[in-house]
């Protein structure tokens, strides 16, 4: 499967899936962390009495977190994690490749 691309465009479409893939992992920690802050902002105000609303309102947010995560995901597909490197590359080119 022969591919009329040079080397240095390939080599770009590379370094963008990876990019790709490190704003998924980027936006997974993200939604980790704003989703504890947002169920312990919740924890601490409905109270111990009982007097606070123990509606789970934390759900819409992370709802709406869930949407873009799934949207990247489908994306950048993959299970790359960590700084682009030349192994890296290289091994997305050689993907591209064949």
């Amino acid at each position: 499967m022969s591919d009329s691309r040079s080397d240095e465009e390939i080599r770009k479409q590379a370094i963008k899936n990876l990019k790709r893939k490190q704003e998924f992992w980027k936006l997974l920690v993200l939604f980790t962390l704003l989703s504890g802050l947002f169920v312990a902002i919740w924890w601490f105000t409905i109270g111990k009495d009982g007097g606070g609303s123990a509606y789970f309102w934390p759900i819409w947010p992370m709802l709406g977190f869930v949407i873009a995560l799934v949207a990247t995901g489908i994306d950048a597909f993959s299970s790359v994690f960590g700084r682009l490197n030349e192994s890296k590359i290289q091994k997305e080119i050689d993907k591209l490749k064949n």
